[in-house]
């Protein structure tokens, strides 16, 4: 029996036992398992080099975007008011984002004794902000234009919100925003970010600052 012990051949070298033994196939299947397992191996480390870059670039476009809100915003902040022309739908659209209510026949934002009286009524959904939309801040023209006088805290709001399910500041938020007008989010951002970049100071007796927000309202007196 040879079992228990080790057999040497010849030239005095021992020879493993007959038991374990491995052809020169299996020789053959290990080292290509070997191989293989480098290049999963090495695979893996890529891919997740690749991971790494690609959360580098995103969090670097982030930083950008965050800066250049910022800017945005430290802008808007410096206006006092600013009369915004656009459809009654445009503004219900922001106003119903920035403030959490509002309907198109509205030229108030101060609540009313009775529904129907041109602004909210005492059994509305409260505003999330209250604007602070007075009577004659919303002048309203018969081809459903309107012009809205809105101060620089409200610009602050709007922009802010607009902000957050366009660009996603907050991605939940943007994730989330299940209105079917999102779409309206960014133009919007982009044509408040666009004016403010270029708006000027105005003389003290000046009537203030004009926005046209919708491409079709020439930009002469809407009435």
């Amino acid at each position: 029996m040879t079992s228990g012990r080790r057999i040497r051949s010849r030239n005095g070298r021992s020879l493993p036992r007959s038991g374990s033994r491995r052809s020169a196939g299996g020789r053959k299947t290990a080292r290509r398992g070997a191989r293989g397992k480098r290049r999963r191996t090495g695979f893996c480390y890529g891919k997740q080099a690749e991971q790494r870059a690609e959360a580098e670039r995103r969090k670097e476009t982030d930083a950008i975007l965050t800066r250049w809100h910022l800017d945005v915003m430290k802008r808007a902040a410096a206006v006092s008011y600013v009369s915004l022309i656009c459809h009654e739908n445009t503004w219900t659209f922001l106003a119903h984002k920035s403030f959490g209510n509002w309907a198109p026949t509205w030229t108030t934002s101060t609540v009313q004794e009775r529904a129907g009286r041109g602004g909210p009524g005492p059994k509305d959904k409260p505003f999330s902000k209250d604007p602070k939309l007075s009577v004659g801040r919303i002048t309203k023209f018969d081809n459903g234009i309107q012009r809205i006088e809105v101060s620089g805290d409200n610009l602050v709001r709007i922009l802010d919100k607009l902000w957050d399910s366009s660009f996603g500041s907050h991605l939940y938020v943007a994730m989330t925003d299940t209105s079917p007008n999102r779409a309206w989010c960014g133009p919007l951002y982009k044509r408040f970010s666009d004016w403010l970049e270029e708006v000027e100071a105005l003389p003290a007796d000046a009537l203030g600052h004009s926005l046209v927000l919708d491409e079709r309202i020439p930009l002469a007196d809407p009435s």
